[in-house]
């Protein structure tokens, strides 16, 4: 059995306790069981598929990426995670019914403990094919690289060489956290938070507790800003700066602050070892980078550009002595750089999004929110998810309407797109 060390990150998801959160007074309080923290990417094919060629898919998927094996277990306190080996059992349902007549079950049926944590479901009569995996244990990126693997296995492709496995990944991680040498790094990042001025941490949150639980609202900005936006570059700022300075100037005159931290969410697979190489590693690797930005100033290149600040910040989120050696306030209670600014907003930059080509025998499609629905109704935080579609920027604020009404998030994508059009000039 091949033991994983388990990051802080994974943990925060398993181990949390909601229940003291500042929710209003009759809201539901806790996230879904984290076995029930799934996700999903659905596909109509473009011919009628049969059992032994989704079985052969499913499996070839488990045998080449060890991270859709992955188990996570409690026992004493404290939580382990491994590999378990390919068994003769393949996840894999076929189905005759509509797919919301079952979707509750498919939900709940992931089990980090016992596995599943990957899932093939086949609706025959509509010719649909969903993939659900848990997000604890797979992040977006590991969806999008296994998506592209099960659409070449069932064409009969080929697959790109195996990268790095989890476990050795974890030991190159560990072996940093023990060395030292990460320390000039580990110093530098904490300079940098430590500059940060005060924050605001609370948004303007309506009580409407009859709202539906989620929703989205998205802005689309014109082909010619949006090619201006990808070319800059250069020592001054990054196209993620602006994305980052002109959410700060959306969110600022609306909560009322001189400065907006927010979390902005990295894939977490920079290129930082020669030997050590994660680009099409099935894991969770994600990761959300503190950020507090001052919408008065111009956008700048900020110290995160350095892929060596993003490894330190993960070797934080791996190791909790580190955590509490770079990130306390030095008082009785231990209270960290993140619990203190304790950001509302997400920024999650996904990138250029592409279309399938005309021979792919999967057709992304999309369905409902099912279970980013029961996540967003206990949330009291905006995510703003930013694409890269047909030449265009899509920017989609995710909400819930029971704490803020659908007029207030469609004013402030609007406002978005208006301030990032003025920033690229």
């Amino acid at each position: 059995m091949e033991m994983v060390p388990l990051s802080d990150v994974q943990i925060v998801f398993l181990d949390r306790d909601w229940s003291g959160s500042d929710y209003p007074e009759g809201i539901e309080t806790k996230f879904p069981p984290a076995d029930e923290f799934v996700s999903w990417h659905a596909f109509e094919a473009r011919e009628e598929l049969s059992p032994e060629r989704l079985t052969l898919a499913v499996r070839g998927l488990l045998a080449h990426h060890d991270g859709t094996r992955t188990r996570l277990a409690k026992a004493y306190g404290r939580w382990t995670q491994h590999i378990a080996p390919l068994g003769d059992d393949t996840p894999l349902v076929w189905l005759d019914a509509e797919p919301d007549s079952v979707i509750a079950e498919q939900l709940t049926s992931l089990n980090l403990a016992r596995g599943p944590i990957l899932k093939c479901v086949y609706f025959r009569r509509q010719r649909l094919v969903v993939l659900f995996y848990n997000h604890i244990a797979l992040d977006r990126v590991s969806a999008q690289i296994l998506a592209e693997d099960f659409g070449a296995l069932l064409a009969g492709r080929g697959l790109a060489a195996k990268t790095t496995s989890l476990k050795a990944w974890g030991e190159r991680l560990e072996e940093c956290i023990r060395s030292g040498k990460w320390e000039p790094h580990l110093r530098r990042l904490t300079d940098h938070k430590l500059s940060w001025p005060p924050t605001g941490t609370a948004l303007p949150i309506d009580h409407n507790p009859s709202e539906e639980p989620g929703d989205e609202v998205t802005s689309r900005m014109g082909a010619a800003e949006t090619t201006a936006l990808l070319r800059r570059g250069g020592k001054d700022a990054r196209p993620i700066d602006l994305l980052q300075t002109a959410l700060a100037r959306t969110i600022a005159p609306w909560v009322g602050v001189k400065a907006v931290a927010m979390c902005v969410v990295v894939h977490g697979r920079d290129p930082i070892f020669d030997d050590i190489d994660v680009s099409r590693t099935a894991g969770s690797f994600a990761m959300g980078l503190l950020e507090v930005i001052d919408p008065a100033r111009p956008p700048s290149r900020s110290p995160y550009a350095d892929p060596r600040l993003r490894f330190a910040q993960v070797l934080l989120n791996f190791s909790r002595s580190l955590e509490m050696t770079y990130e306390s306030d030095g008082g009785d209670r231990y209270v960290n750089i993140y619990d203190r600014h304790n950001p509302r907003v997400t920024l999650n930059y996904v990138g250029r999004v592409e279309s399938p080509g005309q021979d792919d025998l999967l057709r992304p499609v999309e369905l409902p929110d099912w279970g980013d629905t029961r996540i967003r109704g206990v949330s009291t935080t905006l995510d703003c998810v930013v694409t890269i579609e047909h030449g265009r920027l899509h920017a989609t604020f995710k909400f819930s309407p029971r704490y803020f009404s659908r007029s207030t998030v469609e004013g402030l994508a609007t406002t978005y797109i208006r301030e990032l059009t003025t920033l690229i000039g």
